[in-house]
């Protein structure tokens, strides 16, 4: 069914109420606590040096401003949309500035450093650049379409990440230890005093299952789709298992809990950074077209040979764990110099329409069809060896497929911020849900304390 005829689903531009509730849950949250990490950091501060009210109100005002843009921002998207999307840079804002605050602290809390031995053997800066490191570099091997696709796939690593390590953690500090008490205690040291060997155990299994899930969505989805059910079940079977270890952990399993949790502030770090630069690709991209748009950026002007209703460019939705992927398909364009091939897989700079914000997993929605006329520019003229021997013909290899004008798009155009959201409000909303999953087993052990 066309998403434009059906009435179960909002107006384009709009998202579900589902999705508005959560984001209006999250954002009163992140504001929360936003407000309580500098009354925490006084709290465990014996010099008072965050005893001073633009440090102790400061933070909750930047953050509050920040998610203020989304509202006084002119734009026909949602604004759940526009607010899910500054949430994770509001979140790097508030971890970014209790890593400081910690950082600062650190020298003069002594007993912090005899019952978390991990963060001084291993600093969080350190676990955050190797894993983005490796992320971005599995992302790189991954991906099939060069570096267009290789935001999408960071962003599905480094989420799918964030939720493997918080329900791995508790189980892992519980499956690392012996039963007996006197023996958890001395083989709890002894781990403590193997980073390497925490690390080890912390990190890479998580790490590799991410990789991996990333690799069957992104070059065997059909796989994907039949491994849902068993991923789904697994998942909450781990679920269920951290939060019944938390619940009832002892005394050492704490502490190696303890000592591992910073290493989830790691990921979560390296995952709501990979979401900014996915709302940021989804702005620049927009700007890059009205730039390239514009008759002295084009190479070339010229009509697509083919049918009207034949689609050579569309945008699809393949996960909620990824922003919309552009497609475009093989074609030719017929100019005043003469026709122009432009090979699968070309860069088609256009903006997103607002009817990917009312688009379901596996839909999408058409950019460019045969007959439009588009600009052409990165072409490359031959040099006359072979195989173009005898022609001066330009090449479309690897060139941006410029969409003009803008009224040409089917579907309707949002700008500056609304780009943003279109490009990432999915994998934003993902990484809130999945926040909230990671932080249930630390919650239980809270509440059973």
């Amino acid at each position: 069914m066309d998403p434009a005829f059906d009435l179960h689903r909002p107006r384009n531009g709009q998202v579900a109420m589902w999705v508005r509730c959560l984001v209006g849950g999250a954002m009163i949250t992140t504001l929360v606590i936003a407000m309580l990490v500098p009354m925490l950091l006084l709290q465990v501060d014996p010099n008072g040096r965050f005893d001073h009210d633009s440090l102790r109100y400061g933070l909750g005002v930047v953050a509050g401003l920040m998610i203020a843009i989304a509202y006084v921002s002119r734009s026909s998207v949602a604004v759940a949309a526009r607010v899910a999307i500054l949430l994770p840079l509001v979140h790097l804002v508030v971890m970014g500035a209790a890593w400081m605050g910690w950082t600062v602290l650190w020298p003069s809390l002594p007993h912090a450093h005899e019952q978390v031995p991990l963060v001084d053997a291993i600093p969080i800066s350190v676990v955050v650049a190797v894993l983005a490191a490796v992320i971005a570099i599995a992302a790189r091997l991954i991906a099939r379409r060069g570096r267009r696709e290789v935001v999408h796939v960071v962003v599905m690593i480094a989420l799918v990440e964030v939720l493997l390590l918080g329900l791995w953690l508790p189980i892992a500090s519980h499956l690392v230890l012996p039963s007996g008490l006197a023996e958890q205690w001395n083989a709890g040291s002894r781990m403590l005093a193997s980073p390497a060997c925490m690390l080890t155990v912390a990190l890479v299994p998580p790490t590799a299952c991410a990789i991996l899930y990333a690799a069957i969505v992104t070059r065997r989805a059909r796989w994907a789709t039949r491994l849902r059910p068993f991923v789904v079940t697994w998942l909450f079977v781990m679920l269920v298992a951290g939060i019944g270890i938390r619940m009832r952990a002892s005394a050492m399993e704490l502490m190696v809990y303890l000592n591992l949790l910073p290493w989830l502030l790691a990921t979560t770090l390296v995952a709501v950074a990979a979401n900014v630069q996915l709302s940021l690709s989804g702005l620049i991209s927009a700007r890059r077209h009205r730039f390239l748009v514009s008759r002295a950026a084009r190479q070339y002007t010229g009509v697509i040979v083919g049918a009207e209703d034949e689609i050579v460019g569309s945008v699809e939705i393949r996960s909620w764990l990824r922003g919309p992927e552009v497609m475009v398909h093989g074609f030719e364009i017929d100019t005043v110099h003469g026709a122009i091939p432009v090979p699968p897989g070309a860069i088609l700079a256009a903006p997103l329409p607002l009817a990917t914000s009312v688009l379901r997993r596996g839909e999408g929605s058409v950019l460019l069809r045969g007959g439009a006329i588009v600009g052409l520019s990165g072409l490359s003229t031959p040099a006359g060896g072979a195989p173009f021997r005898g022609t001066i013909a330009p090449i479309a290899d690897g060139a941006e497929i410029v969409v003009g004008p803008e009224d040409d798009l089917p579907s309707g155009l949002a700008s500056g911020l609304g780009q943003a959201a279109l490009a990432a409000w999915r994998p934003c909303v993902a990484y809130l849900v999945i926040f909230v999953i990671a932080a249930l087993p630390a919650l239980a052990g809270l509440i059973a304390a």
